[in-house]
């Protein structure tokens, strides 16, 4: 009797106990990604490349040289837009983990395209399509990132004429200089903003008029590092190296030049998302 008595209070102990193994059982199974997750919901995100109006209609060096470009060719790789939180400068990690990348928060949601691009921006009217990613999760695609890098070809190419004072130079100026842009950003326009099922842009973009500068922005002044021409160059120091009244020159020639310090400094500025910088580094 002892024994069948104490055999149906267990019995009955753990019938009570069931429905809590149970729900046990299921916040279990939910902790440990045995249940399906919600579908998150995505867009397509288009990058673009722009070179702007510098290197598809010309413009005034600062040293006074009219430089129209034939080609401008730039091998682009790894864009990539990411999410942030914009707080006092400050990039704050938002919505699910991503790859690691470069200056990336970790935990900020990314996307990415793989290939290496090798693009003319002096063609078209305007921003040039470099790829799409169709399942990109929704929100505020407001930085990006990507490099240049040498091909057989260069980074860098321009080919085009300067002219001045009547002198016309046909040039080609090659450069192999490898560069990380990251970090680039916020957009200064509401760019970048993905909804659910729609298309939006993430641009990359290369300021040509860091490099030769712009004579509508006046001399460079010193105490102003942050102008255009600041660091940039000009085209006086590629005409000095013109034989037989053209100009080609690839890297070794450029690095031999007293200005490649400043050059190079200039280079590292050339990348930007609209108006907004990014960090260069040399690769």
């Amino acid at each position: 009797m002892g024994d069948g008595r104490w055999t149906m209070k267990m019995e009955g102990t753990m019938w009570r106990w069931i429905p809590l193994m149970v729900a046990v059982a299921v916040v279990a199974l939910g902790c440990d990604g045995g249940t399906e997750e919600a579908e998150q919901p995505t867009g397509t995100l288009v990058f673009m490349l722009n070179g702007e109006g510098f290197a598809r209609e010309g413009f005034v060096s600062e040293d006074g040289w009219r430089v129209d470009f034939d080609h401008v060719w730039v091998n682009v790789v790894g864009p990539t837009a990411f999410q942030v939180v914009e707080e006092v400068n400050q990039a704050l990690l938002v919505l699910h983990a991503g790859h690691p990348h470069a200056e990336i928060p970790e935990g900020a949601a990314q996307v990415a395209l793989d290939d290496a691009f090798w693009m003319d921006v002096h063609q078209g009217d305007g921003p040039l399509v470099l790829g799409t990613v169709e399942d990109a999760p929704i929100g505020h695609y407001n930085r990006v990132s990507f490099g240049l890098a040498p091909t057989d070809d260069g980074s860098l190419v321009f080919i085009g004429v300067a002219t001045k004072d009547g002198v016309e130079i046909p040039f080609t100026i090659r450069l192999d200089t490898a560069i990380d842009f990251t970090a680039c950003g916020p957009h200064p326009d509401s760019i970048g903003v993905l909804a659910e099922g729609a298309e939006a842009e993430a641009e990359l973009t290369l300021h040509f008029d860091h490099i030769f500068g712009d004579a509508d922005e006046g001399p460079a002044d010193p105490a102003e590092v942050d102008t255009v021409n600041h660091l940039a160059i000009g085209f006086e120091p590629f005409a000095a190296l013109a034989v037989d009244g053209a100009v080609e020159i690839g890297q070794a020639d450029i690095e031999a030049l007293p200005e490649w310090e400043q050059l190079q400094d200039a280079l590292l500025t050339l990348g930007h998302t609209g108006e907004a910088h990014c960090n260069g580094a040399l690769r």
